[in-house]
C-alpha cells in the first residue's frame, strides 16, 4: 500500500509541477559582477559572443545564470578558461635549432 501511495504521489506531483519559462540570462567575467551583462531571451537555446581581447594572458572564468518568469535566478554556473597570448604566435619564428645523435 505504501508503494502505491508513493507512486500516486509522484504521479500527482509530475502532473501539477509547472515548468519554468526562461525570460533572460546574465553573465560576468572573473570577479567583475558590477559589469555583468543581462540579455532578455526566451528561447531554450542560448548562444553568445563575448569580447575577451582586453583580458591578460592567464586563467579566467565566466559565471552564467538564467532568470525564469517568476523572477527567480538559477544557481550560478562558473566555467574556467585559459586566455592565451594576444599575439597568437605571430611574433614567434624559428631562429635556430639543434639536434644530436
Amino acid at each position: 500500500m505504501k508503494r502505491l501511495t508513493y507512486i500516486l504521489l509522484l504521479l500527482l506531483l509530475s502532473v501539477t509541477t509547472r515548468g519554468q519559462t526562461l525570460i533572460g540570462y546574465e553573465y560576468w567575467f572573473d570577479t567583475d559582477f558590477p559589469s555583468k551583462v543581462y540579455i532578455a531571451h526566451t528561447q531554450s537555446d542560448i548562444s553568445f559572443d563575448a569580447d575577451i581581447s582586453t583580458f591578460h594572458q592567464g586563467m579566467h572564468y565566466i559565471t552564467f545564470r538564467v532568470k525564469d518568469d517568476k523572477g527567480k535566478w538559477s544557481t550560478p554556473l562558473t566555467q574556467y578558461f585559459y586566455r592565451t597570448s594576444s599575439d597568437n604566435g605571430a611574433d614567434n619564428s624559428l631562429t635556430s635549432y639543434e639536434y644530436w645523435l
